[in-house]
């Protein structure tokens, strides 16, 4: 890796640590990973070109380094009543951070 991807993977780490909830993480068929710094927006605003507010939803945020290449269905707990969330449809991956929408579970 470059020193760029370098700075970009620790860069990234830092606002997990600083800004991350920590949580359980259990892909389909696979074992849960415990302790995993996730970013969890329960409320992002989908807006349309005009900036209006066609829906809000959840979005998770997960270190690739951390869960590997999850897939939908994945479970993220934070083990907080009411807090449990299933990765639904991806919203983009760049090889460091992958995030998803999720719905309560």
């Amino acid at each position: 890796m470059s020193a760029f991807d370098d700075e970009v993977r620790q860069g990234t780490r830092e606002i997990y640590q600083e800004a991350g909830t920590l949580a359980s993480v259990t892909p389909v068929a696979k074992p849960t990973i415990n302790d995993v710094q996730v970013i969890l927006d329960r409320s992002a605003n989908v807006t349309d070109d005009y900036g209006i507010v066609l829906e809000a939803r959840c979005e998770v945020g997960l270190l690739m380094e951390d869960v590997g290449d999850v897939g939908r269905g994945t479970l993220v707990d934070t083990g907080q009543p009411n807090d449990r969330w299933q990765l639904l449809e991806p919203i983009g991956n760049d090889g460091f951070e992958t995030r998803w929408t999720a719905g309560r579970v």
